[in-house]
């Protein structure tokens, strides 16, 4: 192996859910692939002699900072109720709420529906910051093909910080596609356009 200080990295990216990015990130975004595995040790044997993966997994985890609820609709995994925006009062009656005339909102209902959204495709690029080798900066992409939405949703509106919304999401295998290529695929940027 060489050593090549270009390909030292630094900071976040920018993250798309079916296409749609979720807008400003903050903070570290992870994508963790594990693999579990089980070893075969025979009788008489000091040691495995084979080795075999039984599972993997391939999660991918932000921080949005910008308030969109249907982008956090998105992240939740709920693509299949994403409202228009409503005109007036949301349809619920507490007498502490009144709207004003002419007032668009976007709603999340939530509660008593046991459907998961499993065809969230995920993407994650990140540029590399640039260097005096490397002018233009390369992307490091991250792509699940199919994916379900790990998240709750827990708002905290802070006083003296940002409000964050964390998001988490977990690769689903195709089965239609080869064999090592069912989850996604990571790809380093290897030159730059000309």
């Amino acid at each position: 192996m060489s050593r090549d200080a270009d390909k030292i990295t630094l900071g976040s990216g920018r993250l798309w859910i079916n296409n749609v990015e979720v807008g400003y990130l903050k903070g570290d975004v992870e994508f963790v692939y594990t693999r579990e595995k089980i070893d075969f040790k025979p009788s008489g044997v000091l040691g495995p002699v084979i080795q075999h993966v039984i599972s993997e997994n391939a999660e991918l985890r932000a921080s949005i900072a910008e308030f969109d609820l249907a982008n956090i609709k998105y992240a939740l995994g709920v693509t299949q109720t994403i409202d228009t925006s409503h005109t007036g009062d949301p349809s619920y009656n507490p007498a502490s709420f009144s709207s004003l005339a002419s007032t668009t909102y976007e709603t999340l209902t939530f509660g008593g529906d046991t459907s998961i959204d499993d065809d969230l495709a995920i993407r994650f690029e990140h540029i590399r910051p640039s260097t005096v080798a490397d002018t233009a900066g390369k992307k490091v992409v991250v792509i699940l093909y199919k994916a379900v939405s790990l998240s709750d949703l827990t708002l905290a509106f802070h006083d003296e910080d940002y409000n964050l919304t964390n998001v988490a999401f977990r690769g689903l295998a195709v089965a239609t596609r080869p064999a090592g290529d069912q989850v996604g695929m990571i790809i380093e940027q290897s030159s730059a356009l000309s």
